[in-house]
């Protein structure tokens, strides 16, 4: 007597708010400290970021490597981070919990540095699409300019001034 395999009736559901909830947490839990095995300083200011060093540990490989190779980070609860803003370093640490940063132009070119030296891959990518935006606004506002300016020209000869 032979068995064959029968389909089972199944259900494979995904929870859409899981990741969201789970970010909601985990950023409650930075908020108030709690569970925090690792500080990142701003050199600049001194100015510190305690978090769980498993929130470093994302598609960030820099911090990957820092925590899990044979590197002085590997034992410090402090890691000294010279060379970016706070301000920055403080957007990127909100990015790991709300998966969102505001980028102005003010702070995109410190921002994509950072993402850039850290590994923030889709913040990078973001920065570079919204220096794509501004420059082409720029662009267009010149050649506004210039046209005016043209225009403005051309009037005046046709004016005789």
């Amino acid at each position: 007597m032979s068995h064959q395999p029968r389909d089972v009736y199944a259900y494979d559901y995904t929870d859409s708010a899981h990741p969201n909830e789970l970010l909601d947490t985990l950023r409650t839990f930075y908020l108030t400290g709690a569970f925090t095995d690792v500080t990142l300083q701003c050199a600049e200011s001194g100015q510190v970021f305690s978090l769980p060093q498993s929130c470093t540990l994302g598609p960030q490989l820099v911090f990957k490597v820092m925590f899990t190779a044979d590197m002085k980070e590997r034992t410090d609860n402090v890691i000294k981070l010279s060379g970016v803003h706070c301000g920055v370093l403080a957007d990127l640490v909100n990015y790991v919990y709300t998966a969102r940063v505001r980028i102005t132009e003010d702070n995109v070119q410190s921002l994509l540095e950072a993402a850039d030296l850290f590994q923030f891959m889709s913040v990078k990518r973001a920065c570079e699409d919204f220096l794509v935006r501004l420059l082409d606004v720029i662009i267009v506002w010149e050649c506004t300019l210039l046209r005016n300016c043209t225009c403005a020209t051309v009037w005046r000869g046709k004016l005789g001034g």
